[in-house]
């Protein structure tokens, strides 16, 4: 009569089956630091076929690498979503990155934080990392800065220096759940020691100002320099900063301007504005007309009121370049659009005299008004005395506008 397996006979077997498979695995990987990848290849593909994790991570990375095989990473992205859907936190972490980076994959962020998501509540760091990079960004997720703290929180207290800078600068300014200077410090130091550049700065900041420390100048110039040796351009502002005042360190203006020149050609728009001043008056560097319009104009573009105030006038005298009157108040009116008292009384003297726009008195005692308002001194007094130059329906006017155009101030 016919062979018949019993239930427990077939289980029996699964079991024998299932026993062999870590072994088959282990012969595989025996084979592959042989590098006899040919004979590993042969181990795992039927194990990875037949739904084995470890199988399928480890065929995954042969295709990535091209280890024995021509690199495919299609084949690759295939093995690791099997294990990835299996749990395979590592497998996990490799499709998110593929799905962000849409390698060998359609770009797909939500799938990469899906997985992120799988991999970080698993404890895995990098991914609790890179989750909350998507949730304060709002990348393929819904923006929650609540959210991207408490795992940016999970990665810095394994030790994620990135996180712990993230971490600390969401506490820093409140993002995300209460502002708490102190935790702040307390992240901001741990990362700031492991060499990251945003947090030693920012560190120095808290420093400089007290905020969640004593206030210890000379330490917040400590913070500053590491940073700015590292080519940060806040940093390397605020050392200027420092430098030039002898705050936290000896007067200087040499250094001041080369910290400034150096955040100058990082973009940093402060520092571009300040490096014009120094270069006009030869501070510290010989005085460099030319140059001094050349770092004006660039912080001027980058929307640094100061710095369009200062090219209106530099324009104005024909300082470094040919004097342009109507450029000259173009500048002025962005910088005082912004609100820059300065700039408006500038523009109220050029509407007065008739300099690179047409002469209106009306129209000087409009900007005259909001530069007063905005505490010039000077403006006050030619407030006072073109009241009594005005026709009193002039002057209603005037102030009219004037009361509209405060209301709508940045």
């Amino acid at each position: 009569m016919p062979f018949r397996r019993t239930a427990p006979t077939a289980l029996l077997l699964l079991g024998l089956a299932c026993s062999r498979e870590p072994q088959e695995f282990k012969k595989g990987m025996d084979a592959f630091q042989r590098q006899d990848y040919a004979a590993a290849m042969a181990l795992w593909q039927p194990l990875a076929e037949k739904g084995l994790a470890q199988a399928q991570v480890s065929l995954a990375e042969m295709f990535a690498r091209g280890d024995g095989v021509p690199r495919n990473m299609a084949e690759a992205a295939k093995w690791y979503r099997l294990a990835a859907d299996q749990g395979v936190v590592k497998a996990q972490v490799q499709m998110a990155w593929m799905c962000a980076q849409g390698e060998a994959v359609k770009k797909d962020p939500a799938e990469a934080a899906r997985y992120y998501r799988m991999a970080a509540d698993k404890g895995n760091a990098l991914a609790q990392y890179n989750l909350a990079v998507m949730l304060d960004k709002g990348e393929g997720v819904e923006r929650n800065p609540a959210e991207a703290l408490k795992y940016y929180r999970k990665a810095a207290d394994q030790g994620d220096p990135n996180a712990q800078f993230l971490a600390g600068w969401f506490y820093a300014r409140g993002e995300g759940g209460p502002k708490d200077p102190a935790q702040a410090v307390n992240l901001l130091t741990k990362a700031a020691g492991q060499g990251i550049a945003g947090a030693q700065s920012l560190l120095g900041w808290m420093y400089e100002t007290g905020e969640g420390v004593a206030a210890d100048p000379a330490q917040a110039a400590a913070w500053y320099r590491k940073a700015a040796e590292k080519g940060d351009p806040l940093a390397e502002c605020q050392m200027g900063a420092m430098a030039a005042t002898g705050t936290g360190m000896a007067k200087d203006p040499a250094q001041a301007a080369k910290y400034y020149r150096l955040a100058s050609e990082h973009g940093n728009a402060v520092a571009q504005a300040a490096l014009g001043w120094i270069l006009e008056r030869g501070d510290g560097v010989p005085k460099d007309l030319v140059e001094a319009l050349k770092w004006t104009r660039k912080a001027a573009e980058q929307g640094s009121a100061d710095a369009q105030c200062h090219l209106g006038a530099l324009l104005a005298k024909g300082v470094g370049v040919r004097k342009d009157p109507v450029e000259a108040v173009q500048w002025y009116r962005k910088a005082a659009d912004q609100g820059l008292a300065q700039a408006q009384a500038l523009m109220g003297a050029a509407c007065l005299q008739g300099e690179g726009v047409a002469r209106s008195p009306q129209e000087a005692y409009v900007w005259f008004l909001l530069a007063k308002a905005g505490g010039d001194a000077p403006s006050a007094q030619a407030v006072e005395r073109m009241e009594k130059e005005l026709p009193p329906e002039a002057v209603a006017e005037g102030q009219k506008r004037a009361s509209e155009a405060w209301k709508k101030r940045p």
